[in-house]
C-alpha cells in the first residue's frame, strides 16, 4: 500500500510542477532546511494516506511552498500538522465554508481569490454533502477541535437552535496553502 500511495503522491506533485509558470517559482526555499524538512514530512504523510483528497492537498501544499506568493506563508509546519489530521469528510465540509460546493482541493489561489461565506449551519453542510445533520455536527465539532471553525450560536440545548459556524483565519491559510 505505501509504495502505491507514494507513487500516487509523486504523480500528484509532478502534475502540478509540470504546469508551473517558471516565473512564479521561488528557488530560494528549495535549498532551505525548513523546506527539506517540510518535504520529508509531507512525503511521509502522503505515503501513509489512502485518501486521494489528502494526497492532492499535500501535493498542492508542497507546490505552494515554492510558488509566489504562497511560499511566503508563515506557519507551514502547523498547517501540515493540521492537514495530516483532517479526514475526507472534514476536508469536504471545510470546502462548504468557501463555495456553494465542496472544493477544498480545487481552490485556485493564482486565478481568483475566494472569500469565505458568512455563517454556515450544520444543515447547510448536511444538505450540500447529502449527510445527516448529526454527521455534519460531528464533523463540525472535529473541525472546531482543530481550530478551523468556531460556533457563533449562543443558545442552549433547550432552544433547539442549530449550530452556526464560521471559518477561522487558520482555516483560510490552510485552504490557500493546500489548494490548487
Amino acid at each position: 500500500m505505501a509504495k502505491r500511495a507514494i507513487n500516487k503522491f509523486i504523480d500528484e506533485c509532478k502534475q502540478r510542477f509540470d504546469k508551473l509558470d517558471q516565473d512564479k517559482l521561488d528557488r530560494t526555499p528549495l535549498e532551505s532546511d525548513e523546506f527539506k524538512s517540510l518535504l520529508l514530512q509531507t512525503v511521509e504523510i502522503g505515503a501513509e494516506t489512502a485518501s486521494d483528497l489528502k494526497r492532492k492537498a499535500l501535493a498542492s501544499a508542497i507546490f505552494n511552498s515554492v510558488v509566489l506568493p504562497t511560499n511566503q506563508f508563515t506557519g507551514k509546519q502547523a498547517l501540515l500538522r493540521i492537514l495530516s489530521q483532517l479526514d475526507d469528510q472534514e476536508m469536504l465540509a471545510l470546502g462548504i465554508f468557501y463555495d456553494e460546493k465542496p472544493r477544498i482541493v480545487e481552490y485556485e489561489v493564482t486565478k481568483r481569490e475566494h472569500e469565505p461565506r458568512g455563517s454556515v449551519t450544520e444543515a447547510d453542510i448536511a444538505n450540500k454533502l447529502g449527510w445527516s445533520e448529526e454527521d455534519a455536527s460531528v464533523v463540525c465539532e472535529g473541525l472546531s477541535q482543530l481550530g478551523l471553525i468556531y460556533s457563533t450560536t449562543f443558545g442552549s440545548v433547550l432552544t433547539k437552535k442549530r449550530d452556526t459556524w464560521r471559518i477561522t483565519v487558520l482555516a483560510k491559510k490552510l485552504i490557500k496553502w493546500s489548494g490548487e
